[in-house]
């Protein structure tokens, strides 16, 4: 059972750095599986480029559980990075980043 759940989370990850919107997911309270998922929602739920303080800001409103705010600016700094870097999903621009197009 771990082994299906692992493959869900894995297949549902590589639908969304795809483009495909994060309908379902992995948890029964609403807050997507991955820490990259929950910021691919939170540039999702913004609309515009965001920086990491300011991503971190409407973290917090959505109200997900996350450590500490020096963690958590550690973490979505990370995050954004990875996306950016490794995943090819954000596109850095003069006022921040944002979701590739």
């Amino acid at each position: 059972m771990q082994f299906l759940d692992l493959a869900h989370s894995t297949i549902k990850t590589v639908n969304i750095l795809k483009g495909a919107s994060p309908v379902e997911t992995r948890s029964g309270n609403g807050i997507p599986g991955t820490f990259a998922e929950r910021v691919i929602q939170v540039f999702q739920r913004s609309g515009k480029p965001l920086m990491q303080k300011h991503a971190m800001a409407v973290y917090k409103e959505m109200g997900w559980p996350g450590p500490p705010d020096k963690e958590l600016y550690r973490a979505i700094s990370g995050a954004i990075a990875y996306l950016h870097k490794r995943k090819g999903v954000l596109v850095k621009t003069e006022a921040g980043y944002k979701l590739k197009e």
